[in-house]
């Protein structure tokens, strides 16, 4: 009968995520069948996701690490082994993998200060003052 796919959707990746990594396809979840020999899966995502910054998750009973993925911005495509890194199912010849492809958020801007109408007020007298004095010399 060889490997075959027994089921296949993305769902939402669990609230417990990597710090700053967003999953906006959430994860995809596939059971594979009667899989002996390694598995090449192609993912395509429905839109194109920013290649820059993103890499390929794989999540186990709430955990999260980088997997090995080639990525080009539509695809995600990996290889699985039945019962090692990337499966979830212990049954020989099943693999289930819930991964995704995970984007860093983007870096926070810093902050720009910002005074008080007083503070404001205060610098803009000593500015004009600066002003005069710079004028009448």
């Amino acid at each position: 009968a060889g490997c075959g796919i027994t089921s296949a959707a993305f769902i939402a990746a669990p609230p417990v995520r990597p710090e700053n990594i967003t999953f906006p396809y959430g994860l995809a979840e596939f059971v594979l069948t009667g899989c002996t020999d390694a598995v090449t899966v192609t993912i395509t995502y429905p839109t194109p996701y920013p290649l820059s910054s993103a890499r390929y998750w794989k999540e186990r009973d709430g955990v999260y690490a980088e997997f090995p993925a080639s990525l080009d911005g539509l695809r995600a495509v990996f290889v699985l082994r039945d019962n090692e890194a990337g499966d979830s199912d212990p049954d020989p010849g099943t693999i289930h993998d819930p991964s995704g492809v995970g984007l860093a958020a983007p870096a926070m801007a810093p902050s720009i200060p910002t005074l008080r109408l007083s503070m404001i007020a205060l610098l803009a007298a000593l500015l004009g003052i600066l002003g005069v004095t710079h004028i009448e010399r």
